[in-house]
């Protein structure tokens, strides 16, 4: 019977701490005061990604030829998820948020999709 290896795993809970950092160190070097919406952010973004990462592993395990497909797939839902969290709390009338949190958030955003793109081109270069 064949395991699921265990080291795709181990290198995401490393990738998710360095990136937790990431994000304490971009809320202080864009200086943003109120970081409740950036923490909120944080949460949904990882847990998407963490769907994205998981399923990209169990995939490449299962089928290994549908792992660059599977990717562009999550990519794509996650572009739109993205998308939708904004139109619901960003796009509201009323709420205002100032440059340093868009740019924390974007950078933020950006930091995982660097990792998930090296982290798929790693699977598939294993295949």
């Amino acid at each position: 019977m064949n395991r699921i290896p265990v080291f795709p795993y181990l290198l995401n809970i490393v990738a998710f701490i360095i990136i937790y950092f990431l994000n304490q160190g971009f809320i202080e070097i864009f200086c943003v005061k109120k970081t409740t919406f950036v923490w909120q952010f944080y949460y949904f973004i990882s847990g998407v990604s963490a769907l994205m990462l998981i399923s990209l592993i169990l995939v490449h395990h299962l089928h290994n030829k549908y792992t660059g497909y599977t990717f562009l797939a999550w990519a794509m839902i996650k572009l739109m998820l993205v998308m939708g969290y904004f139109l619901i709390f960003v796009f509201q009338p009323g709420i205002a948020l100032s440059h340093n949190i868009l740019y924390t958030i974007v950078s933020l955003y950006f930091s995982y999709l660097i990792y998930e793109v090296l982290f798929a081109v790693l699977l598939m270069k294993k295949s």
